[in-house]
């Protein structure tokens, strides 16, 4: 059993989102692989390793070699998980440029997810819980213009994620005392229910 922890705030030690996927993650009790992406600088993805990253092609190319170099990183420490814990602070309405990246990397025909008459099945059902903690200083989490959470949501259960759970962090910075406590008493929430459904 072991726990994917994914950060991608940029505020570091100033981020709600990061202090409560640890605490999360900690409440797991799982053993923990840290990725913290929104400390990560990528390369820009060309049109053309794009296509051949998706196409598993593996040309002696400088730009393509450094792509592959994260997203085997990247689709390793995601199909070794059984939990994936992620902080996804909302951007422009959106998730930060660095997970998208992530997804761009991750999401690789035949390696994550296939397709079988026409409908796509995930290959990474190995992961049995997804937390998605998402903040927000003004846009209101899981609200018409929160896009963040309902995608990153799709692109989890598109590679075969079993249970999604959504954790609200959102609300003014001024608020963040109470931001935090209310996060985490859904966090102990839900922590709590599925020792119950464990022992059950």
């Amino acid at each position: 059993m072991s726990t994917l922890l994914m950060d991608c705030s940029a505020r570091n030690e100033l981020s709600i989102s990061r202090e409560l996927t640890r605490y999360l993650a900690e409440g797991l009790g799982e053993s923990i692989t840290d990725r913290d992406l929104g400390n990560t600088s990528f390369p820009s993805l060309s049109g053309q390793d794009l296509i051949d990253l998706h196409n598993g092609k593996r040309i002696d190319r400088p730009s393509l070699v450094r792509h592959h170099f994260f997203a085997d990183q990247f689709i390793e420490e995601l199909r070794s998980a059984t939990s994936l814990v992620v902080g996804v602070p909302i951007y422009n309405f959106t998730v930060p440029a660095v997970l998208k990246q992530w997804v761009d990397y991750v999401l690789q025909p035949g390696v994550t997810f296939k397709y079988e008459s026409g409908s796509a099945v995930g290959l990474c059902d190995n992961l049995r819980n997804v937390y998605i903690v998402t903040s927000s200083g003004g846009t209101p989490v899981g609200g018409e213009k929160d896009f963040a959470s309902s995608y990153f949501s799709f692109v989890c259960k598109f590679i075969g994620a079993r249970n999604i759970e959504l954790i609200d962090a959102g609300g003014s910075k001024r608020e963040r005392e109470q931001i935090v406590v209310q996060a985490r008493s859904r966090i102990d929430q839900i922590l709590s229910n599925q020792r119950l459904v464990a022992i059950n």
